[in-house]
């Protein structure tokens, strides 16, 4: 089994979402929080040959990085480990059983969405560099003259700085503010379709990698 950059690049963003994984068998992989607000997954265009529990991500992409881009993956679940190798050297990889890490046990389906909209690439690196720069701990999106604005704010302080970002049009006239946590959102910079439910979640999806985030509870539509 070999694994490409591109999926590499996937399983250290999902680490920071947990930084445990369990790899099942096949073309996607997907992890959760440990607090179940954030959910992740992907299409890779790799094939993971084996079920695998990886306990450490970050320790076992850094082992990985010993050999550089050269490297084969052997899996022996049996024993619950995997033999890392290239032509000269060789790292017996110790798994987890799955009971021992929190991970998805199966793939969410979200619901019809009440709003989306396309959120561009620039767009998600100018709201994140606002909530770092401000130290502002929400995202709200909301609409304003037929105008979907992204803003980033603290509702716990509305005297306290704010940043605001036209990002799409809006044709509804539905009055709405749906609230997410900036710490929740791990997404790869990319540009998302962005779907949000009533219901209480919001969907970042992209070709390969998509990321559902649960609204916090002072989310509201009308």
């Amino acid at each position: 089994m070999k694994l490409s950059k591109a999926t590499l690049e996937i399983l250290a963003n999902f680490a920071v979402i947990n930084p445990s994984i369990y790899l099942r068998s096949g073309n996607v992989i997907s992890t959760k929080s440990v607090n179940n607000v954030t959910y992740a997954e992907a299409q890779i265009e790799d094939t993971i040959d084996a079920d695998i529990g990886i306990y450490a991500v970050n320790e076992f992409l850094s082992t990985l990085g010993l050999f550089g881009s050269d490297f084969e993956i052997i899996a022996d679940p049996a024993d619950q480990e995997i033999k890392i190798k290239n032509a000269r050297a060789q790292v017996k990889y110790t798994t987890v059983d799955p009971s021992v890490i929190t991970f998805p046990e199966k793939t969410i389906n979200f619901p019809v969405a009440d709003v989306q909209f396309e959120l561009k690439e620039e767009d998600l690196k100018r709201i994140m560099a606002a909530a770092r720069t401000l130290r502002l701990p929400e995202i709200v999106v909301t609409q304003t003259d037929g105008k979907i604005v992204v803003k980033v704010v603290n509702s716990e302080d509305p005297s306290t700085n704010s940043y605001a970002l036209e990002v799409a049009e809006y044709e509804g006239d539905n009055d709405f503010e749906f609230f997410v946590r900036v710490e929740n959102m791990k997404m790869i910079d990319n540009t998302y379709k962005v779907l949000i439910t009533k219901l209480g979640a919001i969907k970042f999806e992209s070709e390969k990698v998509s990321y559902i985030v649960a609204l916090e509870r002072n989310s509201h539509f009308e």
